[in-house]
């Protein structure tokens, strides 16, 4: 599907993909939850340490979306691999 902006990202259907719940059991989904508690923290820490009194405008909220997406790109690597493990398991 293509839309005024390009094609229509995945993401956009995700309520169209099976995901299983949460088993506090499985470690699989122990580490999903770690990643998903710490990657706020990592974000938090980030904007504490880097965002210093500027004006907002309209430029500031995508710089910043796009330093912290350079900065979570371990975790988020680790998040997808997870979720690949989690999806073929289940």
């Amino acid at each position: 599907m293509e839309g005024l902006f390009g094609p229509q990202h995945v993401h956009k259907k995700i309520l169209d993909v099976y995901f299983p719940l949460f088993d506090s059991g499985n470690p699989l989904h122990s580490e999903l939850a770690r990643l998903g508690r710490e990657a706020p923290e990592k974000t938090a820490r980030f904007l504490a340490d880097n965002l210093q009194a500027q004006a907002l405008n309209a430029v500031l909220p995508g710089r910043l979306r796009s330093a912290i997406k350079r900065h979570l790109a371990g975790e988020m690597k680790a998040i997808d691999a997870v979720v690949g493990k989690v999806m073929r398991a289940e």
